[in-house]
């Protein structure tokens, strides 16, 4: 209690601004969520999944949120400063490594034997397909909006098939092997990173024995998609951007051997999926500013992201485009504002002549009455079947004219469409088993099932246990990210915050361009990344034996 009357004596000015806006934001975030009315799938038509008006019980909400958030937000910050006093004692790296790998390995072992060779996602079928046709067309039949690096990968693992005369089972047996490894080795660096920070013995325990039986680790280890390895991509990016504050950004930015990791991290992390090189880009233009006044002693720095933001952008520009590789349209990336427009006409919002002749042109009034789904905007753009998409691709500067005009006219209107379009990503409330993770096999033309090993070889099943786990919501994951933002907020300990900045970056991309209001897999990173939120918690203004 003494530590806690000194934290609220002690608060600034500021801290009990950024204290009470945080708390509010996270009041607000959960007393939105129970307004929203979510039938349990993102399919769900507007009299399904919809807003619930406003009433005096929301207002009784939000003041109770707001209190149990400011006695849970005090209670971080008193484990803070408790923790920081402490003394930690380091095990050796090389030895802990190995422990954590091989317990990790062991832990998952029977999510793979349950669900050999692993879940294949639809999209990833299609990345088979392509991994196929180079039989015969080479590369030329391949596109990016299924990840050319993820669909190389897949070709690997079908031509090391083939040396023992092995089929599509084994090469999904290759990738399911390959991202078991793979998720074992970073999450058993991740451990020993976060260990190195700061993190004692004890906590550092808690957190291996959380990687090993929390079920959304192994889950995506089985999980055959894109997503698996763009998040692993990025959370070593995320640690190769922690490596600045913990070891010193100075010394750092001028080593050849950390810039040509940093290079290879973000080129991986920018191949992986589509907003990769955004986030990427976001990172490296933060940390060019806030080393502005040095960046003449940082011109390796400099170069070293000069040479990626040129690669990244040269291979996936003009080189792309000349291979016919960049069939993503214009309409994709404006998914949000055209479920936001779809919202209004749905609801008899009032337009202008010039608004409602352009919407006449893109689309029917009764078309959306019919095919508008408020937390997808797939049916509106594939199954209205006056639909105009080449109209957007011509000329989009006219479609973001009618909807800007359109949200200063309605802009009430406006935001509970985005609300709805983005609901699972900040409602702790709204969850949805639609792309959270892929146990199953996609109905397929190569005949790939799913086989029980464990049942196969001794009669028995426990799949029941684990097809029966429940989705958390991603929005749950996001606030997790955000009380570790606050703890450094709190502890002025602003360079930490670099630590999450491809993590926040991923959310605030799909924030902006999602296409499905609940899908986990696009946000995965924000559960990777939980050792880094609790590292946060704990070290936030203590200065560790490698700062």
């Amino acid at each position: 209690m003494k530590t806690l009357k000194n934290i609220v004596k002690q608060s600034t000015y500021r801290e009990r601004a950024v204290f009470l806006l945080i708390d509010a934001f996270l009041a607000a975030l959960c007393t939105l969520g129970m307004q929203i009315s979510f039938c349990g799938i993102t399919w769900g038509t507007p009299q399904e999944n919809y807003l619930i008006p406003v009433t005096m019980l929301t207002l009784v909400r939000f003041i109770l949120f707001f209190l149990l958030g400011g006695v849970a937000l005090l209670a971080l910050l008193y484990v803070n400063r408790v923790y920081t006093k402490r003394r930690t004692k380091e095990v050796t790296m090389r030895k802990g490594y190995f422990i954590s790998f091989v317990l990790l390995l062991l832990a998952w072992l029977p999510y793979v034997l349950i669900y050999f060779p692993g879940g294949v996602f639809s999209d990833t079928f299609r990345s088979i397909d392509f991994a196929y046709s180079m039989d015969d067309y080479g590369m030329t039949m391949l596109n990016n909006h299924h990840p050319v690096l993820y669909i190389l990968i897949w070709r690997g693992a079908i031509l090391f098939g083939r040396l023992f005369h092995q089929g599509i089972f084994f090469a999904a047996a290759t990738m399911l092997i390959l991202q078991y490894l793979a998720m074992a080795a970073v999450l058993a660096f991740l451990i020993c990173w976060v260990h190195r920070r700061g993190l004692g013995i004890k906590i550092t325990l808690v957190l291996q024995i959380f990687l090993m039986f929390f079920p959304l680790y192994p889950l995506y280890v089985i999980s055959l998609w894109k997503d698996t390895f763009f998040a692993l991509a990025l959370l070593l990016f995320s640690l190769c951007v922690g490596d600045l504050v913990f070891d010193g950004a100075d010394r750092l930015l001028r080593n050849p051997g950390y810039l040509i990791k940093f290079v290879i991290l973000g080129f991986l992390t920018s191949f992986t999926r589509n907003n990769g090189k955004y986030i990427v880009f976001l990172t490296m233009a933060v940390l060019l500013l806030l080393q502005a006044r040095r960046l003449l002693s940082h011109w390796r720095a400099v170069l070293a992201f000069v040479i990626l933001t040129s690669m990244v952008t040269v291979i996936q520009g003009p080189i792309y485009e000349k291979m016919n590789y960049n069939v993503d349209t214009t309409v994709e990336s404006l998914g949000i504002p055209l479920q936001q427009l779809s919202y209004l006409v749905y609801y008899d919002y009032d337009f202008t002549e010039e608004e409602q002749a352009y919407i006449d042109s893109i689309i029917s009034e009764e078309s959306i009455k019919e095919w508008y789904h408020p937390c997808i905007v797939d049916p509106v753009k594939w199954n209205a079947p006056d639909f105009q998409g080449p109209i957007i691709e011509e000329d989009p500067l006219e479609f973001l004219q009618c909807w800007l005009s359109l949200m200063v006219h309605h802009p009430v209107g406006g935001i509970k469409a985005y609300l709805l379009a983005t609901a699972g990503f900040w409602a702790p409330s709204v969850t949805s088993r639609d792309g959270y993770v892929q146990n199953w096999m996609w109905n397929n033309q190569y005949g790939l099932e799913c086989t029980d090993l464990i049942e196969k070889f001794t009669g028995h099943t426990i799949r029941a246990l684990t097809d029966s786990i429940e989705p958390v919501s991603s929005a749950v994951f996001f606030i997790i990210l955000v009380l570790g933002a606050f703890v450094s907020l709190m502890r002025r300990d602003y360079r930490k915050l670099l630590l999450l900045l491809p993590a926040a970056g991923c959310w605030a991309t799909v924030m902006i361009a999602t296409p499905i209001a609940c899908s986990l897999r696009y946000v995965y990173i924000l559960v990777l990344v939980i050792p880094l939120d609790v590292l946060l918690i704990c070290v936030s203004g203590k200065r560790t034996s490698n700062q």
